[in-house]
This record gives structure tokens, C-alpha cells and sequence, in this order.
């Protein structure tokens, strides 16, 4: 498209286009149509697989005293056998006691930034298009960077590039964040998922970008009536 607009072929660009420096000595932007966002979206995992839910109660102090409590029954114990065997009395053991049950039902919040989605156990998937094939490799900032190397394209493993309605069936299963335009993206979610699972959706910006804009020749005689109109 963009070398039909060089070469004079076409006078509009019908696809919006994303700013890169090459483009801007060669075509000229006229206008946002509408605003467009690719992100990482994922469902929330359950919170006993990204911490340790049997600590979460309670905070340090509470921990801290609850051991000084065990170390001095312990000692308060070992003092009343010694006092026992003393006397020849048989110590009876004592009934078992069943532990609580704790169940888990809160879902986990702590993945919020790229950083958090790096260090998870969360697989990663990209919606296979143009832009992303090109912003991906290309991106030099040291979390998105390793992103990329560690979760998208791993060394001697398979790219995770692939079509938008395999990442959003697998985004369905758990325990997978798929980078996606939010708007048919959530139209292909809207057709796959059920309406309870819908709610733990959560979303992680990626791609440092400007909205995309529709683009015509160079220096063109139509460009301020367009801009107008």
C-alpha cells in the first residue's frame, strides 16, 4: 500500500498504519479513524498457584509469636513428662486432632505489570500480524526484551506466534496471557467464553505506540481537504 502511495498509484491509504521513522519521509498522516490497543490479556489464576495460600492469614508478627507459642508448649510439655515419668505414671497419648480446612476461592492479583507477567508461570502468546512480528523482536526495553526471548520466541523452542482464536481458546484454559487488539479480540472471547468466565479477565499493556493513522502521498493536493473533512 505504501508503494502504491510512492508511486502515485493510489491517493489514500485504506489501512491505518502505525509511526515508524522511515515512513514519515515517504507518506503523510492525515488522520485517526478510530483508537485501537493491542495488550496482554489473561485470566486471573487461582491464588494458590502463584503464592504459598497457607501464609496469607497472617502477617509477620502474628508468625513470629505463633512459633514462640509452639517452642514454649514444647518446653511447658517437656517438663510436666519429666515431672510424670518421675512419679512412673504412663502418659497416655493424646487424640488426633483434624486440621482446619482452608479452601481456595479468592483469585490472585499480583500479576499487574509486564515485570510481574516475566517472573510468573504464565505461558505467553502473540496474535500473529504484521506490527507484532515487527515490535516484538524489535523492542529494546530490558522487561519487554526478555519477554520476547524468554516467553515468545525461547531459544530452541517453538515462537509463540499464532492465529487470535487458538490464543484466545487457550487464554480460556488458564494459565496463559495472549497479546491481542482488544477489540476483536474480546468479540472472539464474547463467542468462546462462557459469561462466568469473563470476569477474571485482566489486561497488561505492552507496545509503546501512538494509534494508528490512515496515510496519503506525499505532499498531496487533497491532504487539507481530508484533514478537514
Amino acid at each position: 500500500m505504501i508503494g502504491e502511495l510512492m508511486r502515485n498509484e493510489a491517493d489514500i491509504g485504506g489501512t491505518a498504519l502505525f509511526f515508524t521513522s522511515d515512513r514519515v519521509d515517504i507518506i503523510d498522516y492525515i488522520s485517526m479513524t478510530t483508537p485501537t490497543r493491542s495488550k496482554f490479556v489473561f485470566r486471573e489464576p487461582k491464588l494458590s498457584y502463584v503464592t504459598n495460600v497457607f501464609t496469607l492469614p497472617f502477617d509477620d508478627n502474628v508468625w513470629a509469636s505463633t512459633i514462640a507459642l509452639v517452642i514454649l508448649m514444647w518446653l511447658v510439655l517437656f517438663i510436666i513428662l519429666k515431672w510424670e515419668w518421675a512419679k512412673k505414671k504412663h502418659l497416655q497419648e493424646p487424640e488426633p486432632h483434624t486440621a482446619p480446612e482452608l479452601h481456595d476461592s479468592s483469585s490472585s492479583t499480583s500479576i499487574q505489570t509486564l515485570e510481574d507477567l516475566l517472573k510468573s508461570r504464565l505461558q505467553v502468546g502473540v496474535d500473529d500480524t504484521v506490527f507484532n512480528r515487527f515490535y516484538f523482536p524489535n523492542s529494546t526495553e530490558p522487561i519487554r526484551r526478555a519477554i520476547y526471548l524468554q516467553k515468545v520466541k525461547p531459544l530452541g523452542k517453538k515462537e509463540n506466534f499464532m492465529t487470535m482464536e487458538e490464543g484466545v481458546r487457550k487464554m480460556r484454559e488458564g494459565l496463559f496471557a495472549f497479546h491481542m487488539e482488544t477489540g476483536p479480540g474480546y468479540k472472539l472471547v464474547g463467542e468462546i467464553f462462557r459469561e462466568s468466565e469473563k470476569c477474571g479477565l485482566k489486561e497488561i499493556q505492552y507496545l509503546q505506540v501512538s494509534d494508528p493513522w490512515l496515510a496519503i502521498q506525499k505532499n498531496s493536493s487533497y491532504k487539507e481537504f481530508l484533514k478537514i473533512g
